[in-house]
């Protein structure tokens, strides 16, 4: 069988496809896109490469979907990013609760002139 690529440059490849997505899950940066590859790595090594290292794989197999799920947690650069940028998912809950409350301030003070417009309605046609 004839090899592709030359063994250097395929060592370099792998070495660096295997390294680099660890350290940014390591970093939390750019979390649920990283966690793809070496979800499908240790699943194609399962299952193709070596089958005795289940024990092992099975682990991060077991493991990154829920990073691809949850996403970063609250120590990771995709959390600073997003507080940094405002579109973390504690500052739209809590937008979120500001805008409900002001809502409801807005219908209960409509409430109060619909009342208000009504009572004066019944002054008017006594």
């Amino acid at each position: 069988m004839v090899p592709i690529l030359p063994p250097l440059v395929a060592a370099h490849i792998a070495v660096s496809i295997e390294l680099s997505p660890t350290m940014l899950l390591v970093l939390g940066l750019m979390t649920r896109v990283t966690a793809f590859v070496p979800l499908g790595m240790a699943i194609v090594i399962v299952t193709f490469v070596y089958p005795l290292a289940r024990p092992t794989r099975i682990s991060w197999i077991a493991t990154l979907p829920l990073l691809l799920c949850r996403g970063p947690g609250a120590l990771s650069l995709d959390h600073l990013v997003r507080r940094r940028f405002g579109t973390c998912q504690e500052d739209r809950s809590n937008h979120h609760s500001i805008t409900r409350s002001s809502s409801g301030i807005k219908r209960r003070s409509l409430r109060i002139q619909l009342a208000k417009s009504s009572a004066e309605r019944g002054r008017l046609n006594r």
